[in-house]
């Protein structure tokens, strides 16, 4: 059976009477609305994104950190300023990441630090506590300046993570303590 495809008439509506379908000022603003909220979504989804990795930047920061410090607390008091000082060759590190902590670049790496240890009783600085008259290191009752004899040593890591937005930077003290 063939479909009937002659023409079909139709009447016009009278000037004032409802029509059926949409006008196209009503389509338009429709549209306007469509696309405000599908911009919304895009900016809600691009800042999700963007607080993912910073938390994921943090966490692996942090575990790193953490990494550092059970090193040093590994290490004797007569060790640490060598195994970790400014000529050791350790006092800077990198960090991959799965938040492995290298003490040379592995060429891979999400971030960048330092390790700061204050030996000197005269210098250590203001995040420690009260230090304009200085910190006594080993316990003696006076500040002396360097020592090697100290019980708790003032450690600073510094860390930087390249980010899209310019570089993040983290700060943590700790104060290391002999092992008794």
């Amino acid at each position: 059976m063939m479909p009937n495809l002659q023409p079909h008439e139709t009447e016009p509506t009278p000037a004032g009477a409802p029509s059926s379908g949409f006008s196209l000022v009503e389509v338009m603003a429709g549209l306007v609305i469509l696309v405000v909220g599908l911009l919304a979504l895009a900016l809600t989804v691009l800042s999700s994104t963007r607080a993912s990795a910073e938390t994921r930047n943090d966490s692996v920061v942090i575990f790193a950190c953490r990494t550092v410090f059970e090193s040093l607390n590994a290490t004797d008091r007569a060790e640490i300023v060598g195994d970790y000082g400014p000529s050791s060759g350790q006092s800077d590190f990198w960090l991959s990441g799965d938040g492995a902590v290298s003490f040379s670049d592995p060429g891979d790496s999400i971030a960048f630090g330092a390790i700061t240890l204050f030996d000197d009783e005269s210098a250590v600085p203001a995040g420690f506590g009260n230090t304009s008259t200085g910190f006594d290191l080993n316990g003696n009752g006076t500040i002396e300046g360097t020592v090697d004899d100290f019980h708790v040593l003032p450690v600073r890591l510094e860390l930087t993570v390249p980010e899209v937005n310019g570089d993040r930077q983290y700060t943590f003290d700790y104060l290391w303590r002999t092992r008794q």
